[in-house]
């Protein structure tokens, strides 16, 4: 059982479980369920279905905060093919971070947050909004809600097209 989360990280939690409701209709319910889906990752996800077939379900909502820049690109492609195959119809995807725009960043603050990540590690990096909103549209995704956010960060909502074809939408390369 994880150590209970302190008085900051219930905040946060509760920021989250706030920001997720007003922007999903649904609500996360406890701090605990919060903090198991952020750092249940697709790959464990992917494996317990492997061996337990009965567990398949599809969820209503995804949320990730701050991950798909420090993501190598290939996990970020990863990602968006494994959400057809998890994510019922009219499911909502909510992405938080900093992202570029048309190539560009969006603020110096972010151009110098862009740099320092690819100096840490070059697969690291500013996504552009455009490269990722192609991976969502591949997966059956539409863009609902693109949101200003503190810091330079978005909050990005995008809801699954009811009718898209769960495994056959995307095709990563050497699959």
């Amino acid at each position: 059982m994880p150590a209970a989360p302190d008085r900051d990280e219930l905040r946060r939690l509760h920021f989250v479980n706030a920001l997720f409701a007003h922007l999903t209709g649904h609500d996360l319910y406890l701090a605990e369920q919060i903090r198991s889906a952020i750092a249940f990752s697709l790959g464990e996800l992917e494996a317990q279905m492997r061996e337990h077939p009965e567990y398949a379900a599809r969820y209503d909502a995804a949320f990730t905060a701050n991950t798909l820049h420090i993501m190598p690109w290939p996990a970020v492609e990863a990602l968006f093919a494994g959400l057809p195959g998890v994510l019922a119809d009219g499911a909502k995807l909510v992405i938080y971070g900093p992202f570029n725009y048309g190539g560009r960043h969006t603020s110096d603050s972010n151009a110098a947050f862009d740099r320092s990540l690819k100096e840490k590690a070059p697969h690291q990096g500013l996504r552009d909004f455009e490269q990722v909103a192609a991976l969502a549209a591949r997966a059956g995704l539409e863009l609902i809600d693109d949101r200003a956010m503190p810091s330079n960060n978005r909050c990005l909502v995008w809801r699954r097209r009811s009718g898209s074809i769960p495994g056959d939408v995307i095709k990563l390369p050497g699959s």
